[in-house]
């Protein structure tokens, strides 16, 4: 292998993003959401399994938290470019914690229902995605646009 010639640009590094405080918010914020989502959605699946001993009420459960980003993923991307995608996020976010306290009220009160969270899970991150990668375009560097994308895909295999 040849050395590169002298006054050659050297390849970004992988932690060249983190260099930009709007991505490691933005990173740091997508680590953390994720981790709640996939605790949300092993909660779900264990709480349907206490509800009922139909295993397709679980099936159904993880058919109904992806069916919703395959139907208005195409509505969702056009509502994220219309309007301003951080307060679009919070919205957004908003929501999901009023599902989410729906769903822990229900619970504390002894009426949640397999029905009530086959209706309930599936309105949380269809509408959040599409703004959320709109937005991480936004937030970096043009040069370092691939090895953020990277990372931001890293982070979100890592909890998983």
């Amino acid at each position: 292998m040849s050395a590169p010639p002298p006054g050659a640009a050297r390849p970004a590094s992988a932690f060249a993003p983190f260099g930009n405080r709007a991505f490691r918010l933005l990173w740091t914020a997508n680590v953390l959401s994720n981790t709640g989502g996939w605790m949300a959605t092993t909660g779900a699946a264990w709480e349907m399994t206490s509800l009922t001993q139909e295993p397709i009420f679980v099936a159904l459960l993880s058919a109904a938290g992806t069916l919703p980003m395959f139907l208005f993923c195409f509505f969702a991307g056009v509502l994220a470019d219309r309007f301003d995608r951080r307060r679009y996020i919070i919205v957004c976010q908003v929501w999901m914690m009023g599902v989410a306290a729906a769903l822990a009220v229900l619970a504390f009160f002894g009426q949640l229902d397999h029905w009530s969270l086959l209706g309930l899970i599936p309105t949380d991150r269809t509408h959040d995605s599409s703004a959320h990668r709109r937005l991480v375009m936004d937030a970096i560097l043009c040069g370092v646009a691939s090895r953020s994308v990277q990372a931001l895909q890293q982070a979100s295999t890592m909890a998983s």
